[in-house]
């Protein structure tokens, strides 16, 4: 929700109600952005650590030599 006020007696220049929902659109928009990086920012760092083990426990296990 958005609000505005004046302290004048003049009404709001035509269009400013369409502008003003605009521009509320583009800040939801950009909170919403927002989150969601962070989301995926912190399931980022909860899932490369993940695969990095599991790329160690591969290569450990791996034979160094190959079979002659």
């Amino acid at each position: 929700m958005i609000a505005a006020s004046s302290r004048g007696e003049a009404p709001f220049p035509e269009g400013t109600e369409s502008q003003m929902a605009a521009f509320t659109y583009l800040v939801a928009t950009a909170i919403a952005n927002a989150e969601s990086r962070g989301e995926l920012l912190a399931s980022r760092a909860r899932v490369l650590p993940a695969g990095d083990e599991a790329r160690r426990h591969v290569v450990c296990r791996r034979p160094r030599d190959p079979p002659a």
